[in-house]
């Protein structure tokens, strides 16, 4: 943020920290997959396997996707 105006940067850390509820336990669980995700990837990598991080990182959106659009119907 280090070329935003003060106010703005006022406005944004009060958005920030307004995110509560829902939000904030759909950010929890987004980060929880990207931490098993990334986990899962460096135990292949350490077993020698390869993997290709793009796909994975491809497919965790699609999922996310996937779930967003039967939770909104």
């Amino acid at each position: 943020m280090p070329g935003l105006h003060a106010s703005s940067r006022a406005i944004l850390r009060r958005l920030r920290a307004a995110r509560t509820g829902v939000h904030a336990r759909l950010k929890a669980i987004e980060a929880g997959k990207w931490a098993v995700m990334k986990i899962n990837f460096m135990l292949a990598t350490f077993r020698g396997i390869r993997v290709d991080e793009f796909e994975i990182l491809s497919q965790l959106d699609e999922n996310k996707l996937r779930e967003l659009g039967t939770r909104r119907a």
